[in-house]
């Protein structure tokens, strides 16, 4: 059975939001996930949080506390980007993978959908 586990040690580059495409000349938005935690670059900041299986809810529900992130300014078209990201990472309920990639579903106020990353080349 697939667990919360077989994600430590792993990065990935988020792809799509919410069904539309993202960019990576715009900013790469990357997550890692490591011990229990996870962390990366929002675009222009970088975000942790503790992530954690919910028990007996449905399988590969999860919980995440809010990210806790630093505070720099970039220039638009980044700042949107990171803007529309964090609050859905931090309202992410349940994951799975999806042809390879790993697919995060949130639900934010009365908006559900996914956020889509896929592997990160590992760097030489």
């Amino acid at each position: 059975m697939v667990s919360l586990d077989n994600l430590n040690g792993t990065s990935w580059v988020l792809t799509e939001m919410n069904g539309e495409a993202v960019e990576s000349a715009t900013a790469e938005i990357t997550l890692v996930f490591k011990d229990g935690d996870i962390g990366g670059s929002s675009g222009c900041n970088t975000y942790r949080s503790s992530v954690a299986a919910k028990a007996g809810d449905a399988p590969q529900t999860i919980a995440l506390t809010p990210p806790i992130v630093t505070r720099m300014m970039c220039p638009e078209p980044v700042m949107t980007l990171e803007n529309n990201f964090l609050p859905r990472l931090g309202a992410v309920i349940q994951w799975g993978y999806m042809a390879g990639d790993l697919a995060l579903l949130y639900q934010l106020d009365d908006e559900v959908g996914t956020l889509i990353f896929a592997p990160q080349p590992a760097s030489e």
